[in-house]
């Protein structure tokens, strides 16, 4: 399992927490109830992510499912990406001001897992 940038790779932005970035990749999809995936896959979010997170007031990392439209050949925007290939979501990761606030796995467009509460979600709820 690998985390592959996504085009746009990195959007960065002014908004509502001030100076922000998100980056997107792809990767396989596992099950997210399987212990052992999901710790890989918090390993991984984290070294992406590196010290990208102190450098931003907002810092978000998107991974989406590899499929036949989000690989290698996608050449899309951020806007191409958020609310339209939400049900390819893997995980949504939020950093605010340095401190990793949000980590939630995602399936099907629903919010299933919370990574920092490790707990399931229930019931599941439209990531957005």
């Amino acid at each position: 399992m690998e985390l592959t940038p996504l085009s746009p790779y990195k959007h960065t932005f002014s908004g509502q927490y001030g100076n922000s970035r998100a980056d997107y990749f792809f990767s396989s999809r596992g099950d997210w109830r399987d212990a052992g995936y999901r710790a890989r896959l918090v390993d991984l979010v984290r070294n992406t992510a590196g010290d990208a997170p102190q450098d931003f007031d907002s810092y978000s990392l998107y991974v989406y499912e590899k499929t036949a439209t989000l690989n290698a050949g996608f050449d899309g925007d951020a806007d191409a990406l958020r609310g339209v290939h939400d049900a390819d979501l893997i995980s949504f990761t939020r950093w605010t001001r340095g401190k990793m606030d949000i980590f939630y796995l995602i399936e099907d467009g629903d919010v299933v897992y919370d990574v920092l509460e490790d707990e399931a979600i229930n019931p599941p709820w439209e990531f957005d």
